[in-house]
């Protein structure tokens, strides 16, 4: 194609473009950045987020001078020093009506100001039912910061509003309170997702941002690749001639779209780079292999007894364990006696293979006591209720299908406490009639 030689930047939008959830940039999509920018071309990262954080991705395909946050309202020439090449801000007025028409609704909704996102305390809790998935939950909810009266927070500390971000649970309220939004003077409504509104400065937007900067590198419409998925990529569509849109992407940005390249979750910006612009043939295979080093796995044993080989985890841990959203995979290793607390799991099963030592447990539905040695393999299905005990030198392989959180610990009667308590003590029905007698009580 004609844009190989000529394409000399490319403008990539993160959340549902270049990253899959909300913090992962894969492995291919980072190699094909660093043979774009072998070649000459220079990556430019065009994100609603504000610029700290959208912060991990542009260390990941380094890009770390020009730089779009907030929709086009703060552009950077030099996002490392902070340097602005402009940015955009709502007049108060506009900010008093927006926060007067949305406190009238049940929506969660946060201000920008300051590269900062402002909530208000009541409207904290909406943020669990407004349409955002738990993964978005945790992300808006992480990095905010909530005050009790936002008018008088952003009043008190002079702060200049750049945008606001709206999220609602029920779709059927959008078309009509973006009327009553965009009726406000001075400012514009874009959509950035199925539930979520951007109230944006009139005239600011990422065509206006996209322009700016193309023109400070000195570059034409046909020497810039475009690669986004929502109505707020429409305007930078407007500033390219290669225009990409994702497998995702919404109809009207496919109409403007001169390419689809696959979704987000398949690697589609990668697939941009290595076909049109890197020359490269698309594999028929997208798979690869992936690898933890027993050196590794044996050091991060030493500071725990367990660790995660692969799975989506939110927690830190020693291992850089490989990710992995479909199921969580680990290893228990005990240099001394251990028993854990009685639980169940209302969704998972877990898989478990014996590499070294004895473990028992007791399936506390029947009462039933299981001796595993080296080399058993059990499985532990959903809503099974149990309690475990390991000697010392236990090692054990588990999985758990699908990967996610979701024990519910039981109360232990006294006998049960005593049979954890001791390697050698045994269970009895008489035992287990205690249990259960107070497992009815809950």
């Amino acid at each position: 194609m004609n844009e190989k030689q000529a394409i000399r930047a490319v403008f990539v939008d993160l959340d549902g473009t270049l990253l899959q959830g909300v913090d992962t940039v894969t492995p291919r999509t980072v190699a094909a950045f660093d043979k774009l920018r072998a070649s000459g071309v220079i990556p430019v990262v065009a994100t609603g987020r504000l610029a700290y954080e959208a912060d991990f991705a542009m260390r990941a395909i380094e890009a770390d001078g020009y730089m779009i946050a907030m929709n086009g309202l703060a552009v950077y020439d030099d996002y490392r020093t902070g340097h602005l090449l402009y940015e955009a801000y709502m007049s108060d007025k506009a900010v008093s009506f927006i926060l007067e028409r949305l406190m009238r609704e049940k929506v969660f909704f946060q201000a920008y100001a300051g590269n900062r996102a402002y909530c208000q305390e009541d409207r904290a809790g909406l943020i669990c039912s407004c349409g955002m998935d738990e993964e978005h939950v945790r992300f808006f909810s992480g990095t905010q910061k909530t005050v009790a009266d936002l008018r008088a927070y952003l009043s008190a500390h002079r702060l200049k509003v750049n945008k606001f971000f709206v999220s609602v649970g029920d779709v059927s309220q959008i078309p009509f309170l973006r009327v009553a939004l965009n009726a406000i003077e001075g400012v514009v409504t874009l959509s950035s997702g199925e539930h979520y509104i951007e109230v944006i400065p009139e005239g600011a937007d990422k065509r206006r941002a996209v322009r700016a900067v193309r023109e400070a590198m000195g570059l034409a419409p046909e020497e810039i690749m475009v690669i986004g998925d929502s109505e707020n990529d429409l305007g930078m569509f407007d500033e390219a001639v290669t225009r990409v849109a994702m497998g995702n992407a919404c109809d009207a940005l496919k109409a403007k779209a001169n390419y689809i390249a696959p979704s987000n979750q398949k690697d589609g910006v990668a697939w941009a780079l290595e076909t049109l612009l890197l020359g490269e043939q698309p594999s028929r295979f997208s798979g690869r292999i992936e690898i933890l080093r027993a050196e590794e796995i044996e050091a991060s044993l030493e500071f725990s007894t367990r660790q995660y080989l692969a799975g989506d985890l939110r927690l830190p841990q020693h291992l850089n364990f490989l990710l992995d959203k479909n199921v969580e995979i680990g290893i228990s290793d005990y240099d001394h006696y251990h028993w854990e607390q009685a639980h169940y799991h209302t969704i998972t099963s877990e898989y478990c293979y014996l590499l070294s030592g004895e473990t028992k447990y007791i399936d506390l539905s029947d009462g039933t006591e299981y001796h595993f040695s080296a080399g058993d393999f059990y499985i532990l299905r959903q809503d099974t209720p149990y309690v475990q005990k390991c000697r010392e030198g236990c090692r054990l392989l588990f999985a758990k299908v699908p990967g996610l959180n979701d024990k519910v610990t039981i109360r232990m009667a006294e006998p049960l406490q005593q049979w954890c308590a001791d390697w050698e003590a045994a269970w009895s029905p008489e035992q287990q009639a205690q249990q259960d007698a107070l497992q009815q009580e809950e």
